[in-house]
């Protein structure tokens, strides 16, 4: 979804997934607007990175995984709609929160990048090598939301896209947001949800009018 997302906003060359930055700037009438062009350095490379390092604090060492850590990434991790409230709950209840990725055995009958485990099946993965994520599967993907989070100092996503809209032409301006807003919504809302689960009702709050909101709810 997230490569789906930035290509409805026009990103050039730099997809979320595997890169270090974003870049979004607005088509009008097919023709871009270079001037409301907006970029980020935060994408989804350095969100895997983050959650490499995060991790490597649990004393489990990917570093020579980088694709099975995006996996994870896309796998586990979403965009919290209230993200302190949702942080507090996963500490005072992580029972009912962490999720665990058993880790592949790379054995003939293995997945060579591993799977999340299914809490409803009540699986005994016991003796297998797993990694658990509680709070961390909401912290990764705020990244997006509030940069600063993860020390970038910038504006986040949803910002970042009302901020390109809001420097479109005054005459053009509420044309413009209905053409981000018919993309981001109705073009892109039947799509399978994944590393940026969450991603419509937040952005949604910044596009509902001319003032700005913060990154996150």
């Amino acid at each position: 979804m997230d490569s789906e997302i930035f290509r409805a906003l026009d990103v050039a060359g730099a997809v979320p997934r595997r890169s270090f930055r974003m870049r979004a700037r607005i088509r009008y009438n097919t023709y871009p607007l270079e001037h409301c062009a907006q970029r980020m350095d935060v994408g989804g490379r350095v969100m895997t990175n983050y959650l490499k390092e995060a991790i490597a604090y649990n004393k489990v060492d990917l570093d020579d995984a980088p694709l099975l850590v995006e996996h994870i990434r896309e796998s586990m991790c979403y965009s919290a709609q209230d993200f302190v409230a949702e942080v507090e709950a996963s500490r005072a209840c992580p029972g009912e929160t962490t999720r665990r990725y058993i880790l592949p055995d790379h054995s003939s009958t293995s997945n060579h990048l591993g799977r999340v485990v299914d809490p409803r099946l009540g699986e005994d993965v016991s003796g297998r090598d797993s990694i658990d994520m509680n709070h961390e599967r909401m912290v990764v993907s705020e990244a997006l939301w509030q940069p600063g989070s993860i020390g970038i100092l910038q504006a986040g996503l949803a910002e970042m896209a009302a901020r390109a809209v809001m420097k479109s032409p005054v005459a053009t301006r509420s044309a413009v947001a209905k053409k981000v807003r018919s993309l981001l919504f109705e073009d892109l809302g039947g799509l399978k949800v994944d590393a940026l689960s969450g991603f419509m009702s937040l952005i949604s709050y910044p596009m509902q009018d001319s003032n700005l909101r913060p990154s996150a709810p």
